[in-house]
């Protein structure tokens, strides 16, 4: 500890017990020194944050519990590159497991249901890959509903576990009433 009350650690620091950062600015990284980690305090958009700075060439990230939420896990991108502005909520988690993207709380929640919610500002879109390559997705422009199958497959649609229309690739479409297929 210098006369600042500046502390460094050079090599692993191991805490047994609870380490109050609270005023903590920056820790640098030795040979990495791009590299800082700020705990505590409050950032921009309101959050008590644990915030990670790669960089002036990279995104920074803000983590954290947000207070217009006390309950809300939120993970926040800086506005520019290396900045430390942070207005846009990317992520949210909330205490009943509602997860949030591109929003600070969900559309449609109710006690004991899981919700992920998807909220651009004129369009969003929930995308289904396989192995690293587009297999599907969910997309609303704004105004329209697509449920699309980007693959050379069909769309199947089921209820009570038991497969009620199947539209196969070609454009044929299948309904299934019980004992009777309907074509």
């Amino acid at each position: 500890i210098d006369s600042s009350e500046s502390v460094t650690f050079a090599g692993t620091a191991t805490f047994n017990s609870t380490v109050d950062c609270a005023g903590l600015t920056s820790v640098n990284s030795g040979n990495n020194s791009g590299v800082a980690l700020t705990i505590g305090g409050e950032g921009g958009n309101g959050l008590k944050t644990q915030y990670i700075v790669t960089g002036s060439s990279h995104t920074n990230y803000q983590v954290g519990v947000a207070t217009h939420a006390s309950s809300v896990f939120s993970i926040t991108p800086s506005t520019a590159a290396g900045g430390t502005t942070f207005t846009n909520t990317a992520l949210n988690i909330d205490a009943s497991g509602n997860v949030i993207v591109g929003h600070t709380a969900a559309i449609l929640s109710a006690s004991n249901r899981g919700n992920v919610t998807i909220n651009g500002a004129s369009e969003s879109i929930l995308s289904l890959g396989i192995n690293g390559s587009q297999g599907g997705y969910l997309y609303h422009d704004g105004t329209t509903q697509y449920l699309v199958n980007t693959i050379n497959g069909g769309q199947k649609f089921f209820t009570n576990n038991t497969e009620r229309m199947n539209i196969a690739s070609s454009g044929i479409t299948t309904f299934y009433n019980d004992a009777q297929v309907v074509k």
